[in-house]
């Protein structure tokens, strides 16, 4: 399974698998069956022998840009529904479970997130105890042969924080973290630490929204009039740190003490992904992208296209900007029909 392609255009771009998966699900990750032969090949790849056991793996460039970084302090993965990014966020965790000491935490809002078909919970009990893991449903939790661990929490509010207290984690991930809130960010980033062979780090899943504190992140990565990821700037690694309660970023660490002497800078990148970035999907259930081509106009373009500045309103008003005024009817243009409408409502 040597890369063959490479990610148009993109910083950081990774190669894409030659050979055709055989689709599972939902989850954006390729399946084929094969013997589970786990070994190391460099730094924490995987492979494998033939056999009659399934292998997973990331199924598109942007997938597989998440699944090589190994060294970013945050990553936040996401923008328009079905790329694949909790799906994703599942199988990275199975590069590090060789370390004993390696503790991994994922949080959503409530446990019935959690619980729900489809959810972290039910999923991951699938995929993990395909590699030795055993689990308790009270905690939720997983540990493998080599006694690396995999823990799931809800987080509701900030009162529920003082769940986490004294908590030690390699890999803390957040899952739909527009959700949840900065503070709750925050406190968990005082969690991240541990005795692991590997690099603290942190994991952000998330679909945009606007007016949420993950701008603070993001926002540089955006067109400014659309609010969609610009591809130029889609991976690229920067340096954000948290002065007086608020996330500041720069493009080097120089540049952020220089602006903030007190900063205590880290690395983070955004990588965006939408349904196109995640080809098992599409080819298991196609009609998920009419699905998503039919929402309401804002919704559609949060979900679809990935747009931060996409707000709610009320579509059934009509939009002056929804059309283009043209003084005069253009050559080789012919009228077809003329209409007039009244609309007899009214407010004082």
């Amino acid at each position: 399974q040597e890369p063959t392609e490479a990610t148009h255009g993109r910083r950081n771009a990774a190669p894409e698998r030659s050979r055709n998966p055989i689709p599972e699900g939902r989850g954006g990750c390729q399946k084929e069956r094969k013997e589970q032969h786990v070994k190391k090949k460099g730094k924490n790849n995987m492979s494998t022998k033939k056999g009659n056991k399934p292998v997973f793996g990331p199924a598109s460039p942007v997938q597989k840009i998440f699944w090589d970084d190994d060294d970013t302090d945050l990553i936040i993965f996401g923008g328009g529904a079905g790329g694949g990014k909790s799906a994703m966020a599942r199988m990275k965790v199975l590069k590090y479970i060789d370390c004993p000491k390696f503790e991994a935490l994922f949080v959503r809002a409530t446990n019935p997130q959690l619980e729900q078909p489809g959810g972290l919970w039910p999923t991951s009990v699938e995929l993990y105890r395909q590699f030795g893991a055993k689990y308790t449903s009270k905690p939720k939790k997983f540990k493998f042969p080599k006694g690396s661990t995999v823990s799931m929490l809800p987080c509701q509010d900030d009162k529920a924080l003082e769940n986490f207290d004294g908590g030690e984690y390699s890999l803390i991930l957040i899952d739909e973290a527009q959700n949840h809130t900065f503070n709750q960010f925050n406190y968990l980033s005082s969690r991240n630490r541990s005795l692991s062979k590997y690099k603290s780090r942190m994991v952000l899943t998330c679909n945009p929204l606007k007016g949420s504190w993950l701008l603070g992140f993001v926002e540089w990565y955006l067109d400014q009039v659309t609010g969609v990821p610009l591809p130029e700037r889609a991976n690229t690694i920067r340096y954000y740190s948290i002065v007086q309660g608020n996330i500041v970023t720069a493009d080097s660490k120089e540049e952020l003490i220089e602006k903030y002497p007190r900063a205590i800078p880290k690395s983070y990148r955004f990588i965006p992904a939408t349904c196109h970035d995640n080809p098992i999907l599409l080819k298991h259930d196609p009609e998920y992208l009419g699905s998503l081509e039919n929402l309401r106009t804002n919704e559609r373009n949060r979900l679809l296209l990935g747009s931060w500045y996409a707000v709610d309103e009320d579509d059934g008003h009509f939009k002056r900007d929804w059309v283009e005024m043209v003084p005069d009817i253009p050559p080789g243009v012919s009228i077809l029909n003329c209409v007039r409408a009244w609309d007899f409502a009214c407010s004082l």
